[in-house]
């Protein structure tokens, strides 16, 4: 602090002696810049392009103050304006690119860039730049490529490996990333990029405790950055601790209100504490700020079967499926509502869409097989339901399912022996429960049955002996 003082001292003395001395006003601008006194800089670097307005270098460093701000478009024409000057300037190409880049114009960025290498071609930090530009337009490959080069000529520029590791975790080969990250923190352990992407990593491999600590280590470095703390939201949503996942996204929007991710964050947070209304203004703030999230819809239409609202359920999966058609869950859910419409025939379509594109989707099967149940095609529905359990199905209600149908079969010894099968994959009593309210509904519609009434009296014991042996 005492050297900065000083040196702020000496250029005040020399324009004391020499007001228009303009590369004083430029180091005094220089000198802001560093320091994070980003109008001071500018009020400087002003001074010294009235005495001066040739004075390329003042134009320069202007741009990189207004990097610092955010005013991107102000930055782009400041180094327009050194370029205007010095057309050959390829430090001004590498930082037009970085703007440009930050602008949301990788195209135009990397145009920029190849000037800037053609000018200098040993410049670590354009190759760097290259390497994160490729990243964001997913091209992979030649984003590393940029990247070796970078580090051949910088071994220890610890913003590349950086870069490195983003790269590797979008590809997917997380142990990579990671080493990459580690490599980059021992270069700068303050490098907060790093910290936040390694956070991301750790969680994509579901090591949330670990993720948690690294978004907390970019809040200490930038306490203030929305994003860390919508990182941290979703983390905690992993961890199953929603409301302390709910006041992150509350921290994030409350810096960055427009924040579409922390938006999502806490929607979901809000549905998982059942407060369904709220989760769904939640996500219709987030599909307001970017209404190609398909992901988001389908969550809105999930929530909405629950609220019963099928008829906006519907819409929500058919504005889904308009931005991915592919999406087999989607094509599932869509049959899920229908079933509950009783628009059968639909439905089916819809699970065999899902199952076409996913012929290992089990739920789908499992589905499927219940619908076919509802159209009376008992012989389907057994098929399918099997294929669902074949397929490894998570869900325990295809085996009740099973056992149910054989019931319908009369074929009262096989489906026992299917609902203890079903006991052993999952005891809950709410899924015992379900299961006998379906026998009772049968019953209802078909009293001639008195298997019916055989597994009901099994279920029903099964259940009293699971609520006894839990107290």
């Amino acid at each position: 602090m005492k050297k900065n003082d000083e040196a702020l001292k000496a250029l005040d003395m020399t324009l004391q002696l020499d007001p228009q001395f303009a590369r004083a006003w430029l180091g005094k601008g220089r000198f802001f810049l560093v320091m994070g006194k980003y109008n001071e800089a500018l009020e400087a670097l002003d001074k010294a392009l009235d005495i001066d307005p040739q004075l390329d270098t003042a134009w320069g460093i202007k741009g990189l103050v207004f990097q610092q701000m955010d005013r991107y478009a102000d930055a782009l024409r400041a180094f327009d304006r050194v370029l205007e000057l010095e057309p050959n300037h390829a430090g001004a190409w590498q930082d037009k690119s970085e703007t440009l880049l930050q602008m949301g114009q990788p195209a135009e960025a990397l145009e920029a860039l190849g000037k800037a290498l053609e000018l200098n071609p040993e410049l670590p930090g354009a190759w760097a730049t290259k390497g994160e530009t490729l990243r964001r337009m997913g091209r992979y490959d030649e984003a590393l490529e940029a990247v070796a080069k970078t580090l051949e000529l910088e071994p220890e520029f610890a913003t590349a490996w950086a870069i490195k590791g983003a790269t590797l975790q979008q590809m997917e080969r997380y142990g990579d990333a990671l080493e990459a990250f580690d490599k980059a923190l021992e270069l700068d352990s303050k490098l907060s990029s790093a910290w936040g992407d390694k956070g991301i990593t750790l969680r994509q491999m579901g090591r949330y405790a670990e993720a948690l600590e690294a978004f907390d280590r970019v809040l200490e470095l930038v306490p203030e950055l929305a994003k860390a703390w919508a990182d941290k939201s979703e983390t905690l949503l992993r961890m199953r601790k929603y409301d302390e996942a709910l006041k992150a996204a509350d921290k994030a929007l409350e810096m960055d209100p427009k924040l579409v991710g922390a938006w999502i964050s806490k929607g979901v947070a809000l549905y998982l504490i059942k407060k369904r209304a709220d989760s769904l203004e939640a996500l219709d703030k987030a599909l307001e700020l970017d209404s190609k999230l398909a992901d988001v819809w389908e969550i809105k239409g999930n929530i909405l079967i629950q609220m019963e609202k099928y008829v906006d359920a519907l819409e929500a999966f058919g504005k889904a499926l308009k931005l991915n058609p592919k999406s087999a869950q989607v094509w599932r859910d869509k049959g899920l509502t229908l079933e509950r419409m009783k628009r059968y025939d639909e439905a089916e379509e819809a699970y065999r869409k899902a199952t076409k594109l996913n012929p290992n989707f089990a739920e789908a099967y499992m589905s499927l097989g219940w619908n076919n149940y509802l159209q009376g095609q008992l012989t389907m529905a057994i098929e399918n339901t099997k294929k669902a359990i074949e397929l490894g199905v998570k869900r325990s209600h295809a085996y009740y399912n099973l056992a149910f149908f054989h019931l319908l079969e009369r074929k009262v010894e096989q489906a026992l022996s299917e609902y203890e099968k079903a006991i052993e994959v999952d005891s809950e009593l709410s899924v015992i429960g379900q299961a006998i309210q379906d026998i009772i509904d049968a019953h209802g519609k078909q009293p001639e049955l008195p298997q019916l009434q055989t597994a009901l009296e099994f279920l029903q014991g099964e259940k009293e002996k699971r609520a006894r042996s839990a107290e």
